[in-house]
């Protein structure tokens, strides 16, 4: 996989993934692809514990993660996740450039 942009080309391998949160296999993942900027971008992803989330109007475990990344456009990435014991994606939530709260959680 390559990517161009204005200032260089560079060489991805064959297999590697987007920010697609929904999926859990990014749990395992140490770098990500930004398909806006081309950047690779290295990350650490910690587990934090469990926590309740309502969904779908019942209370359910959820595994909270936390996603950290260096990002050289766009600077610092911090994400937190969560799934289902099943590996379902339930939310997620980070802080914008200008400081507010972003959440997106099933419903």
């Amino acid at each position: 996989f390559t990517v161009t942009d204005s200032v260089r080309t560079a060489e991805l391998g064959s297999c590697m993934m987007i920010f697609a949160y929904w999926n859990p296999q990014i749990l395992n993942i140490s770098r990500l692809l930004n398909p806006q900027t081309g950047e690779y971008v290295p990350i650490r992803v910690t587990k934090l514990g469990s926590d309740t989330l309502t969904v779908r109007g019942s209370p359910q475990t959820a595994d909270h993660y936390r996603l950290v990344g260096d990002a050289t456009i766009g600077g610092k990435l911090l994400i937190d996740l969560w799934y289902s014991a099943d590996q379902r994606w339930l939310a997620l939530e980070s802080t914008t450039e200008d400081g507010r709260r972003l959440r997106y959680q099933l419903q």
